[in-house]
C-alpha cells in the first residue's frame, strides 16, 4: 500500500518507473487499463496522478463492457478511497463530460452505484463513503437526462434521500415540473379525476336506484353523456400509461415501472372506470350482479378513486406529500404494537365470549331468515342488544370499545368475572395502547414533518418528473426518427452533448468523445442548452416570448415606475397608466388566467408556473444535521477506536521487535565476548610461546658462550 502523501511514497515511485515504460496505455484481455484497476480498488491521489500524467485519455478511456473508470469507481463507491478516486476523477475530468458517459448497456456511472449501494444499517461506514461520492457525483452537475432520472429513482431510500436534497437535483425538479409538457400532465391528470369522481359518483347513484327497482326509479334522460366523460378519461388514463410502459421498455427500464406502487393504483383505476362503465352501459344486460355485490363494488371504487386524487396531490403540494409519507412512515413503525393490539383484541373477545356461552342472556329462540341466531327481548335489562354472544360481535364490540364506544358498563353486572375482564381491558387496552398509540402517532409523524418533510416531497416529485421525462423523451424520439426516416438521416435521435464516439487508442481501449471531441464538431450552447444544465434543452422561444409578455404586464404594478417616468396624477399620460392598470387587473390577467386553464397550463407565461410549482430550495434540517453530526462523531468515534487498536497493535509490534533486537544484540554481545576469550586465550598462548621461544634462544646464546 502507499501513503496519502507523496513523500516517500513507495508505490507512487514504482508506478511512475513502470510507466516510463509505457505500462499506463497497456490494456488486459478485459480491455482494462492501469487506471481502470486504480479506481476500482481504490489507491492515493500521487498514483492517479502519475496513471493521468503519463496517458491523460485514460480517464475517458472504455473497457470491453464500455465503462470508464468513474463507473468503476462508483461502483465501488463503499471503499474507504473511492471518495478519494472521485474526486480526482471529477477534477480532471469536468471538461470530458465523465459524469454523463453511459456503458453498453446505457447505464451512467450514477446508475451503477446504485446497483452496488444495497448496505443495510449495520455497514454504516460503506453507507457514509457511499454517500460522499454521490454528493460528489451531483455537485458535478450531470446532465438532466432520462437515465440520470431514472438512476436517481434506481438508487436505495437513504442514498435517494441524500441525493433530492441536493442543490443539483432540486434545480433539475423545478425546471424540468415548470415545462408547458409536465404542467400540462399535472393539470389534466386533476382535471380527469374531478371529471371521472363526478361523473361515476353521479352515475352510481341513478344505476344503484334504478338496479334496486327500474319501474319507479328509471334512468334520467341523457344519462349517457357523463358515462362518455367517464370513458373518456380512462381512456386518457389508459393512453399515458401505455405511452409511459412503451417508454420504459424502449429505455430498458420496465422493471421500475412494475415496482412502483402508484402505477398499479393507476391500473386498477383504469379497470374499475371500464369495469364499471361496460356495467352501466348497458345495465339491462348485467344484470346478474346483486344490487348489494354492485353497491359494495361501487363504495369500493370510490375508496380507489379518492386515493388517485390523494396520490396526485402529494406529488403537486409538499403538505400533502408529507402527510402521505408520514401515514406510510407511521404504519411501518406500527408493526409490533399492531401485533400486539390484535392479541389483546382476540384474547378479550374470546374471554368475554367464553364467559357468557351457555348464559341466558345467549340463548337462541331460533334464527332468522338470512340464518342469524336470534337471541331474545333483553327486556328488565340496562340494555338492548348483548354482543358477546358470538366470536364475530364481540370482536366488533371489543374494538369499538378501545375506540371510545364503552357502552353501559351494567351489562356486565350479572358476572363477576365478567367486571374483572372489562376492568383489566379497560386499563389495558382503553388506557394504556391507546394511549401508547397516540404516543407513537404523534412522535412519528412529527419525525416525517420536521425531520423528512424535504426529503418527502422532492422524492414524490422526482417520480413524477421521471415518469413525465421518459414519455417526453420517447415521443421526441419518436418524432425525430419518423423525420430521420424520410429525411435519410441515421442520427436525429440523439441526445445533446451525450457521449456518441469512440475513439480507439494504441492497444485496444476506446475512449469515450462527447460532441465537442469529436474533430470538426463544435460545442454549442453553454448551461442551458445541455452540458450540465439543470434542464438543457428547455428554453422555448413562444415561452421567452410569453415571459416577456408577462413581465411588461407587471412593470405596470411597480411602485418606482411614476418616480422613473416622472409622470405626476392630473397629466394625460398619468390617466393612461391608470387605465392600463385597471385593463391589466379587469381583463388581460384574468383572461389570460383563464385561457391557461382551458389549456391545460400550456398558454400560461413560465412565470405563473414558476409561483405554481417551484418550491424552495431546501436542504437539510437542523435535525437532520444534528443527526448528521452525531453520526460522524459515530464514525469519528469508531475510527478512533480503530486507530487506538492498530497503534496498540504497533506497540505491541515494536516492543516484540525491541525485545527481538535486544535478544539479538545480548546474542552479538555474548559471541564478541566469546571471540574476545579466545582472541585473550590466542594472545596469552602466544606470549607464552614466545617467551617460551626467548627463554629457549636465551639458553642456546648462554650455551654457546660456555662452550667458547
Amino acid at each position: 500500500s502507499s501513503s496519502p502523501t507523496g513523500e516517500g511514497n513507495p508505490m507512487g515511485d514504482i508506478v511512475s518507473l513502470l510507466s516510463d515504460t509505457g505500462a499506463a496505455r497497456l490494456s488486459d484481455e478485459g480491455g482494462m487499463l492501469p487506471m481502470h484497476y486504480a479506481c476500482a480498488y481504490g489507491t492515493s491521489k500521487v498514483v492517479l496522478e502519475v496513471l493521468h500524467g503519463a496517458f491523460p485519455d485514460a480517464i475517458v478511456a472504455r473497457e470491453n463492457k464500455g465503462r470508464t473508470p468513474l463507473h468503476l469507481a462508483m461502483v465501488n463507491a463503499h471503499r474507504t478511497a473511492s471518495p478519494a478516486v472521485l474526486e480526482f476523477l471529477l477534477t480532471v475530468g469536468t471538461s470530458r463530460c465523465i459524469v454523463d458517459a453511459a456503458d453498453d448497456e446505457g447505464h451512467l456511472p450514477l446508475y451503477l452505484l446504485a446497483m452496488a449501494s444495497r448496505f443495510s444499517s449495520d455497514q454504516p461506514e460503506a453507507r457514509t463513503n457511499a454517500a460522499k461520492c454521490l454528493r460528489m457525483y451531483l455537485d458535478a452537475r450531470p446532465r438532466a437526462s432520462a437515465d440520470f432520472l431514472s438512476a436517481l429513482q434506481a438508487l436505495p431510500e437513504w442514498l435517494r434521500d441524500t441525493a433530492v436534497v441536493t442543490a443539483h437535483v432540486q434545480n433539475v425538479l423545478n425546471r424540468k415540473i415548470i415545462r408547458r409538457f409536465p404542467t400540462s400532465f399535472l393539470i389534466m391528470d386533476g382535471y380527469f379525476l374531478i371529471t371521472i369522481i363526478c361523473c361515476f359518483s353521479y352515475l352510481s347513484l341513478i344505476h344503484i336506484d334504478y338496479r334496486n327497482d327500474p319501474v319507479a326509479n328509471p334512468l334520467p334522460p341523457r344519462w349517457e353523456v357523463p358515462l362518455v366523460l367517464q370513458i373518456v378519461g380512462g381512456g386518457y388514463f389508459l393512453l399515458r400509461e401505455m405511452v409511459q410502459v412503451v417508454a420504459l421498455v424502449n429505455l430498458g427500464l420496465f422493471r421500475s415501472w412494475l415496482y412502483d406502487a402508484e402505477n398499479w393504483l393507476d391500473v386498477t383505476v383504469i379497470f374499475l372506470v371500464f369495469y364499471y362503465g361496460a356495467l352501466m352501459a348497458s345495465p339491462d344486460n348485467f344484470r346478474g350482479a346483486s344490487p348489494e355485490m354492485f353497491r359494495n363494488g361501487i363504495a369500493t371504487t370510490q375508496l380507489i378513486l379518492y386515493s388517485a386524487v390523494i396520490s396526485f396531490l402529494k406529488s403537486t403540494l409538499v403538505d400533502f406529500a408529507v402527510f402521505v409519507g408520514g401515514v406510510f412512515y407511521v404504519v411501518r413503525g406500527m408493526a409490533a404494537f399492531g401485533v400486539c393490539l390484535g392479541v389483546f383484541l382476540l384474547a378479550f373477545a374470546q374471554m368475554f365470549q367464553i364467559v357468557y356461552t351457555g348464559d341466558p342472556l345467549c340463548a337462541v329462540n331460533g334464527t332468522l331468515p338470512d340464518g342469524t341466531p336470534f337471541y331474545p327481548n333483553h327486556d328488565g335489562y340496562c340494555f338492548e342488544d348483548f354482543p358477546h354472544c358470538s366470536f364475530q360481535y364481540s370482536l366488533l364490540k371489543v374494538y369499538t370499545m378501545m375506540m371510545g364506544e364503552i357502552g353501559d358498563e351494567c351489562r356486565y353486572s350479572t358476572s363477576t368475572i365478567a367486571q374483572v375482564l372489562y376492568i383489566l381491558y379497560a386499563f389495558l387496552v382503553v388506557i394504556l395502547l391507546s394511549n401508547v398509540l397516540i404516543a407513537i402517532v404523534t412522535d412519528s409523524f412529527g419525525v416525517i414533518r420536521n425531520e423528512r418533510a424535504a426529503m418527502v416531497f422532492w422524492s414524490n416529485r422526482l417520480d413524477f418528473v421521471a415518469e413525465m421525462d421518459t414519455i417526453s423523451d420517447f415521443m421526441r424520439l419518436v418524432v425525430m426518427r419518423g423525420i430521420g426516416g424520410r429525411s435519410g438521416s441515421s442520427d436525429a435521435g440523439g441526445a445533446p452533448e451525450a457521449p456518441h464516439a469512440v475513439q480507439e487508442t494504441p492497444n485496444g481501449p476506446g475512449v469515450a468523445m462527447s460532441p465537442g471531441d469529436i474533430p470538426g464538431e463544435n460545442r454549442v450552447g453553454g448551461e442551458g442548452a445541455g452540458g450540465g444544465g439543470a434542464g438543457g434543452g428547455d428554453v422555448d422561444e413562444g415561452q421567452e416570448t410569453f415571459r416577456k409578455w408577462w413581465t411588461a404586464i407587471m412593470s405596470l404594478f411597480d411602485t418606482n415606475l411614476l418616480a422613473e417616468m416622472d409622470i405626476s396624477p392630473g397629466t394625460l399620460e398619468f390617466w393612461l397608466y391608470v387605465a392600463f392598470r385597471i385593463l391589466a387587473v379587469l381583463v388581460i390577467i384574468p383572461s389570460w388566467i383563464i385561457l391557461g386553464l382551458v389549456t391545460a397550463g400550456w398558454l400560461w407565461p413560465p412565470q405563473v408556473r414558476e409561483w405554481l410549482f417551484v418550491q424552495k430550495r431546501s436542504s437539510l434540517s437542523r435535525a437532520d444535521v444534528a443527526e448528521q453530526v452525531q453520526h460522524e462523531i459515530e464514525q469519528l468515534k469508531r475510527e478512533i477506536k480503530v486507530l487506538r487498536f492498530e497503534l496498540g497493535k504497533e506497540r505491541t509490534n515494536d516492543q516484540r521487535e525491541l525485545q527481538s533486537m535486544k535478544t539479538e544484540v545480548e546474542t552479538v554481545q555474548r559471541d564478541v565476548l566469546s571471540d574476545l576469550m579466545q582472541v585473550r586465550e590466542i594472545m596469552t598462548t602466544l606470549f607464552e610461546l614466545t617467551r617460551e621461544k626467548a627463554m629457549e634462544k636465551e639458553e642456546m646464546t648462554m650455551g654457546g658462550a660456555r662452550q667458547d
